[in-house]
């Protein structure tokens, strides 16, 4: 998540905001600012409140968050400015609706047989799959559950102009993270006895502070003549973690229920049981360039080099104090990436460009890393990317053409030792991804914008294979999960005297796989929203409707569950400034 804080700019600043909508949901929030003391500071502060009891029972969400930032202009060259952001969070949670079948067919065998089972997202093929229309907004998680989180977030920048063509710009920060997390979160269809089994009870918890600090020296001046910009700099952060998870011999499958009128009950006894600390320290250096090769001719490249350093401690004992460690894992990595493009100026309303950029990942979540991924390196990504922007129509048409070339590589994959005939893992998979990007937005008179842009993602997997029991099964040539085909958007808007704004569009995205296999489907799906929007003075009104032709579509792609959307809704707001 990327907060964008607002930055104190010395002018005062009031407003407030506020908007109902369906299903029991409020917001409000309002913000100040304006100089302090003088015209050398300057503070903004912001709070906001968003409450909903969702469309799914049981779905109550409360949210809140509050900001400060405080400016302080030193001298003409030197400026100091600390953010501070607090955010909390309280979620009874939706994991999905079950997904029912009346059979399913193996699909690695040769004329499989509908059979009456449980469905096995690495082999299976439902037989007409589909969510009971009479069980939509039912959740099946327990009477009990909850995932309440606090954030803070805290910054202090430094911005001094050394000279004309020197700034110096540092950066340190502190952000801290408590998680409590209690829930039931897989709900499968079992055919058979006609109940929905539930499944994967998790306590978690979560205790993160991370600090670090990055400074950067940027420079703009000429190299044998040619106007160029450097920006070169280093980060240093440090990331301590506790984790905590279900405690030994507590049951994370309960019992089945009823797909109507489902008895959930509470879950069972338990507390949270620390079973990890990790620390995770990152040192990085880079630079970046931009020269003017020739008056229409750019070239920008970039090299980051990492210093990563992984511990984790299994506790032991959490309940002794101190704690003690069974075990402790180390990892080191030193990755270097970069990037290369140029930009050529066609004329003066057509750019050329093409980019090449390099990547490095752990094999999983340095959170979750362990003795068990110890020899194995970093997967490497690298991207190809080439296209056009430009203008047409004296201005009144602004277009971007792309095209893309992904290439993720050393992924970990399953494979049989010869030798022994023991299943093992290799980091010998790949996944690929190429397309194109297309965007265009119009002006055709005043008052009249029209955006349209579409996606084509041609994406498979490479000697990937994937474990099956005690063998293997090759996923080559498979579309990986949630990734579709064609995406498409198409935005409208027209501002009519009087300050009346009119706005709105189709949004599509095409079908998607839910899992390796291919045979689990999301269907594509189209969605329309609209807004109206008046201004009388410094007052705001809008009135928004989402999901207008009501499609039940799921955002992302599942197996044995769908997370449907909500349905159409309509909310009104309103905002002044004073």
């Amino acid at each position: 998540m990327n907060y964008v804080s607002k930055v104190p700019d010395g002018r005062v600043h009031r407003e407030v905001a506020a908007s109902v909508g369906p299903w029991g949901s409020y917001r409000l929030g309002a913000g100040i600012g304006g100089p302090l003391a003088g015209p050398a500071l300057a503070y903004r502060v912001d709070v906001s409140s968003n409450t909903t009891d969702g469309y799914q029972d049981r779905n109550h969400q409360d949210y809140f968050g509050a900001s400060a930032a405080l400016r302080w202009k030193a001298s003409e060259r030197l400026t100091v400015t600390w953010f501070s952001t607090w955010l909390s969070d309280s979620v009874e949670s939706y994991y999905g609706s079950p997904v029912i079948n009346d059979s399913v067919i193996n699909t690695t065998l040769v004329n499989a047989q509908p059979e009456v089972r449980t469905f096995n997202a690495a082999t299976d093929r439902m037989v007409n799959a589909r969510i009971d229309p009479a069980a939509r907004r039912t959740n099946y998680n327990i009477l009990d559950n909850y995932a309440d989180t606090e954030n803070s977030f805290q910054r202090l920048r430094a911005e001094l102009r050394l000279s004309p063509s020197l700034d110096l710009r540092s950066e340190a920060y502190v952000t801290t993270q408590l998680l409590k997390w209690r829930n039931l979160e897989t709900n499968t269809w079992n055919p058979v006895t006609r109940l929905v089994a539930r499944s994967s009870f998790l306590h978690i918890y979560r205790d993160d502070v991370l600090a670090g600090n990055r400074t950067d020296l940027a420079w703009r001046g000429t190299i044998a003549g040619k106007p160029t910009r450097w920006i070169a700099g280093f980060s240093v952060e440090r990331n301590d973690q506790i984790r905590g998870g279900t405690p030994g011999g507590v049951p994370t499958t309960l019992s089945s229920v009823s797909l109507l009128n489902p008895e959930v009950g509470v879950g069972p006894a338990a507390r949270f049981q620390k079973t990890a600390r990790i620390r995770l320290e990152t040192g990085a250096a880079f630079v970046e360039n931009t020269l003017d090769l020739a008056p229409k001719l750019r070239l920008v490249t970039g090299l980051r080099t990492d210093a990563i350093h992984v511990q984790r401690d299994t506790l032991a004992n959490p309940t002794v104090t101190p704690a003690t460690t069974f075990s402790t894992f180390h990892k080191r990595y030193r990755p270097w990436t970069g990037r290369a493009g140029v930009v050529y100026e066609v004329s003066s309303a057509l750019n050329a460009y093409a980019a090449y950029r390099t990547a490095a990942e752990p094999v999983t979540q340095l959170v979750s890393f362990g003795a068990a991924q110890a020899n194995f390196s970093l997967q490497r990504g690298r991207q190809w990317e080439a296209g056009l922007k430009g203008s047409l129509l004296r201005g009144r048409a602004d277009f971007t053409l792309a095209l893309f070339d992904i290439e993720k590589t050393d992924l970990l994959s399953s494979t049989l030792d010869a030798a022994s005939g023991q299943r093992i893992s290799q980091q010998i998979g790949a996944q690929t991804s190429q397309g194109v990007e297309a965007a265009v937005a119009l002006t055709p008179s005043d008052g009249w914008r029209i955006e349209a842009n579409a996606a084509f993602t041609d994406a498979a997997f490479v000697d990937f294979n994937e474990a099956l029991g005690s063998g293997v099964i090759s996923r080559s040539g498979k579309q990986p999960p949630n990734v579709p085909e064609w995406v498409a958007n198409l935005f409208v808007s027209r501002r009519f005297p009087g300050g009346l704004v009119i706005s709105g569009g189709p949004r599509y995205v095409g079908d998607r796989f839910g899992n390796n296999l291919n045979s689990v489907v999301a269907e594509g799906y189209t969605t329309l929203d609209l807004s109206v929007s008046q201004t009388w003075g410094r007052w705001h009104v809008t009135l928004r409707g989402r999901n207008l032709l009501d499609e039940e579509y799921e955002p992302v792609a599942g197996t044995t569950m769908r997370r449907l959307a909500d349905p159409r809704s309509v909310e009104l707001s309103t905002r002044v400034e004073f």
